[in-house]
């Protein structure tokens, strides 16, 4: 049994990577029995695994029962962005008096780090810098309810990391950003953070929407 649920975990990862970086596009067909080979596990995981991804919308069997991942609607990308706006501004508020100053040496430390990633034009690792930076900021915070939540978003919504492949422009502003926030932070200017930060995020979400538009 802990065989089978490994297998199934380990299915569940590789599809939702491959979904998450954009190598299994929307709307591409999965087909079970080739996963199975091409994972080399077998049927019955995959398609626990498929069934997990299909609760959390990121699949969808159609009438034929065939499976195909998902499409996201740019309305949905801007209402996830604005969501995650209002939750992480508020977190932000919520988490600036906790964070010490190895905390926000920390902090500079990953903007850092995206900013050779970016020049790199390694959009992948700026992606992965990024969250870790703003998940770094509500590490201390409190309202353990609130950072889980941002945290389930930051995963479901996986796909919107690609933001800085898609548009390029938007990970140079977000570096800018992120230093501005680091500012406010060691200020302490909680009023200014969180409505710095939902602005960031909004911002964030209209560049990539915007980008969508002009490629199609």
């Amino acid at each position: 049994m802990i065989e089978y649920q490994t297998k199934a975990a380990i299915a569940y990862d590789v599809i939702f990577s491959k979904i998450s970086s954009g190598s299994y596009k929307p709307g591409s067909k999965l087909v079970i029995r080739q996963l199975s080979k091409e994972l080399n596990i077998s049927e019955i995981p995959i398609r626990e695994a498929i069934k997990k991804l299909e609760s959390e919308g990121y699949v969808v069997h159609d009438a034929n029962k065939s499976v195909t991942v998902c499409s996201w609607g740019l309305e949905e990308v801007t209402h996830f962005f604005q969501i995650k706006g209002v939750l992480e501004g508020y977190a932000s508020r919520t988490s600036a008096i906790f964070l010490t100053d190895d905390d926000i040496a920390v902090l500079q430390e990953i903007n850092d780090e995206m900013k050779v990633a970016c020049q790199n034009r390694d959009f992948s690792r700026v992606s992965s810098l990024n969250q870790r930076f703003h998940l770094k900021m509500y590490e201390k915070n409190p309202n353990r309810e609130l950072v889980q939540l941002i945290e389930s978003l930051w995963r479901k919504w996986a796909v919107t990391k690609r933001v800085f492949s898609i548009s390029p422009d938007r990970a140079y502003h977000s570096i800018v950003e992120h230093d501005e926030i680091i500012r406010l932070i060691k200020e302490r200017k909680v009023d200014e953070l969180e409505a710095f930060v939902r602005k960031h995020k909004f911002e964030a979400g209209e560049e990539m929407v915007a980008a969508v538009t002009d490629r199609s």
